[in-house]
């Protein structure tokens, strides 16, 4: 099953499963670019409610967008794949735009133009809203074409995580075409997973502007990070995979002993304040993906250290108090 489509730079995919709420307004996002030259394909993903429905309506008015409806029903990354696969192979770009979320004015212009700049460039990236604040910053605003093993050993080296969701990148196409599995099964964070592969490919385009929208959804990374307790444990799982190809033999060394080290704080943590199955879960299931794993003497060492932390920030505490104190009677 594929689309037919007109001759074009850029295709945007976005993948619906039962988001009508929102659809609407992410397909309007999309029709009111500046740039107005491109595919758009939406991949209903067997929805029960409203959603083919209102793709379908959209389709009826603007020859640009084309929609597939599948009768089964898959899990998120492998629907994602599923309609990157209908793509033909003919495009420069690909830019997908998550049926809950929205794209800026500018969004494929300007991130048209950043890719552009260098045929090497094989992610582009902006600033974007997660609902009212402005994430993925932390590159000096001159930096707009870096090379993208830099940015990784930067995020290794405690640097900022510039990528974001699907909705806040664009891939070149060359990514994307001939993959059966662009977004891997097996990864904690399917997206995180690729950002990471297409920098170790080429370079990493930055606008240095807020392009895209993304609400709050329970499988998003930036949701998780809050319930699990994840910034370490992200960190840890780049290392892992791609710390041996942008590290020296003796970055690798140090930076693995300082993040298994703050990894163990974090359940450490988490034992203190009596985190439930879901949290355990989580992390030993991320770990084991990449054959890793923690152990009773790794969760007690990080508990212990929490626990004398603590203690001498409650007595740093006391004795400002106490100082305090005595000033006050003076």
């Amino acid at each position: 099953m594929e689309a037919d489509y007109g001759q074009t730079r850029v295709v945007v995919v976005t993948p619906v499963y039962n988001t009508a709420e929102f659809l609407a307004e992410c397909i309007e996002s999309v029709l009111a670019q500046t740039h107005a030259d491109f595919d758009y394909l939406i991949a209903d993903n067997a929805s029960t409610d409203d959603s083919l429905a209102i793709a379908s309506s959209y389709a009826e008015r603007d020859a640009r967008i084309k929609v597939l409806k599948f009768e089964e029903h898959l899990d998120q990354l492998p629907n994602f794949n599923r309609a990157l696969r209908q793509l033909e192979d003919r495009y420069e770009y690909c830019k997908l735009v998550l049926a809950d979320d929205l794209i800026f004015p500018m969004c494929l212009e300007e991130m048209l133009k950043r890719g552009d700049e260098d045929e090497e460039i094989k992610l582009i990236g902006a600033y974007t809203l997660l609902q009212n604040r402005v994430l993925l910053d932390g590159l000096d605003y001159g930096e707009c074409v870096l090379d993208g093993r830099e940015v990784l050993r930067r995020y290794l080296f405690d640097g900022p995580y510039i990528v974001g969701s699907p909705t806040a990148c664009m891939y070149r196409f060359d990514q994307v075409s001939g993959i059966e599995r662009f977004f891997p099964r097996d990864a904690t964070f399917g997206d995180m997973e690729v950002a990471f592969r297409c920098m170790l490919n080429g370079k990493l385009g930055f606008v240095h502007q807020v392009l895209s929208l993304s609400r709050v959804r329970d499988d998003s990374v930036s949701e998780q990070t809050g319930r699990f307790e994840l910034d370490e444990l992200t960190r840890r799982l780049a290392f892992e995979r791609y710390g041996s190809e942008v590290l020296s033999a003796a970055e690798y060394e140090s930076v693995r002993r300082r993040l298994l080290w703050r990894h163990k704080r974090v359940l450490g943590k988490a034992v203190l304040r009596l985190a439930g199955s879901e949290f355990w879960d989580f992390h030993r299931n991320a770990l084991r993906r990449i054959g890793r794993d923690y152990s009773f003497a790794d969760v007690a060492a990080g508990a212990i250290v929490e626990c004398l932390s603590a203690f001498v920030n409650l007595g740093s505490t006391l004795r400002r108090l106490w100082r305090r104190l005595l000033l006050d009677k003076k």
